[in-house]
C-alpha cells in the first residue's frame, strides 16, 4: 500500500500531531534519556562510544520502522477500498479461505461502523454550517402610494404596447389587514417583507394600491424569465397566510384587458 506522505492532510490536525507525539515519546525521547544518562552519570562512556553509536543507529532505523508501520496502519483503516480489494484478491487465492474470509468479516463490520461515524459527522458539519450560515442583509425595495403605484402601472403596459416589451405584474390581495396598517400608508405588512425576502427578488419598488393590496412590477429579457420571477413570489407566500392572501399574476401585455379591474 502506497503511503504518500501529502495524504496526511485528510486526516485531521489533532490526529496527525497525536501520531508525530505517540512517535517522540516511543522512540525520540528514550534515546535522548538514555544518551543522557549515558554521557553524564556513566564514567566509562568514552570506552563504550562506539558500541553505543551503533546502538543509537539500531534505535534510529527501529524508529523509524514504528512510524512507517504506525502510518501504513491508519492508512490501512483510511483507505479501506484498497484494503478490502487485498483481502478479496488473497481470499481468491488462498484455498482454505479461512483466515481471509475471518478478515473479510472483520473488514465489513468496519465498514459500518464506518458509515455510522461518517454519517453522524456529516449531520454535525450540515447542523454546524446552517447554524454559522452569514444573514443576508435584507432591504425592502422604495414604496410607492396608491395614485403613484397606479400610474406606474398604466406607464409600464402603455410603454410595454407600444415597445412590445414583455413585463409583469404581481398583485397581492390580504383579507386580513391589521389596525396598522389602515392607518399608516407607509407601512409594509410582515407578510409581504416576507414575500419579497424570501423570493430572493428584490423588485425595483413595491405599490399599495390600498388596505391589504400591494403589487410590485417585474421586467425581463423574455417572457420565460418574468414568469420565472412570478413563480418565486408565489411560492414564498407564507404558509399559514396562504388561506388570507390572494395572488395574482398579469402578464402585459396578453392580460392588459383584465388590469381595467384594479383601476376601478
Amino acid at each position: 500500500m502506497d503511503i504518500n506522505p501529502s495524504k496526511q492532510i485528510i486526516l485531521p490536525r489533532e490526529i496527525h500531531y497525536r501520531m508525530t507525539i505517540a512517535f517522540s515519546v516511543a522512540t525520540i525521547i528514550p534515546i535522548l534519556i538514555g544518551l543522557y544518562l549515558l554521557t553524564v552519570h556513566v564514567p566509562a562512556f568514552s570506552f563504550y562510544q562506539p558500541w553505543l553509536r551503533f546502538l543509537m543507529v539500531i534505535c534510529a532505523i527501529l524508529g523509524g520502522l514504528g512510524i512507517l508501520l504506525i502510518r501504513t496502519s491508519v492508512w490501512k483503516v483510511v483507505d479501506i477500498a484498497c484494503t478490502t480489494d487485498e483481502i478479496l484478491v488473497a481470499l481468491k487465492n488462498d484455498k482454505s479461505k479461512g483466515k481471509n474470509a475471518e478478515e473479510l468479516l472483520r473488514v465489513e463490520r468496519l465498514v459500518l461502523y464506518m458509515e455510522d461515524q461518517v454519517r453522524a459527522a456529516r449531520r454535525s458539519l450540515e447542523l454546524y454550517r446552517e447554524i454559522t450560515k452569514p444573514l443576508k442583509h435584507f432591504k425592502l425595495p422604495r414604496q410607492l402610494p396608491a395614485q403613484y403605484a397606479k400610474a406606474k402601472t398604466k406607464e409600464m403596459i402603455e410603454n410595454s404596447l407600444e415597445s412590445k416589451i414583455n413585463a409583469g405584474l404581481i398583485y397581492w390581495r390580504n383579507s386580513e389587514v391589521c389596525d396598522i396598517e389602515l392607518n399608516d400608508d407607509s407601512f409594509v405588512p410582515d407578510w409581504l417583507s416576507t414575500i419579497i425576502r424570501d423570493s430572493s427578488i428584490i423588485p425595483e419598488a413595491i405599490g399599495r394600491f390600498g388596505p391589504g393590496e400591494w403589487v410590485c412590477w417585474l421586467e425581463g429579457n423574455n417572457a420565460e424569465e418574468i414568469n420565472s420571477q412570478a413563480i418565486l413570489f408565489q411560492e414564498a407566500i407564507p404558509e399559514k397566510s396562504k388561506v388570507s392572501i390572494t395572488f395574482t399574476y398579469y402578464f402585459i401585455p396578453d392580460d392588459k384587458g383584465k388590469l381595467n379591474s384594479l383601476f376601478k
